[in-house]
């Protein structure tokens, strides 16, 4: 929960243009045209467990924005 992406897929892969050994492990704020809005976004994932159909602006690897939807849950192990 402290914002480190811990899974990839293919889809990812092709709207954002990093592999999955680039981003694991790594922040997520990277990916924001506003950094804080990762914090946000954990925020309201730790307030009700999971976010479905988030729609954010997002930058690939190569700097072009694109709107996505993603959904992030918590992860218990």
């Amino acid at each position: 929960m402290n914002g480190i992406v811990r899974d990839w897929n293919k889809g990812a892969e092709g709207i954002m243009g990093y592999r999955a050994e680039e981003v694991i492990g790594k922040s997520n704020s990277i990916f924001f045209t506003d950094p804080k809005e990762a914090d946000r976004i954990i925020e309201q994932v730790q307030k009700e467990g999971e976010i479905k159909n988030y729609r954010t602006l997002t930058l690939r690897k190569d700097g072009m924005p694109v709107h996505i939807s993603m959904q992030h849950s918590v992860v218990k192990g």
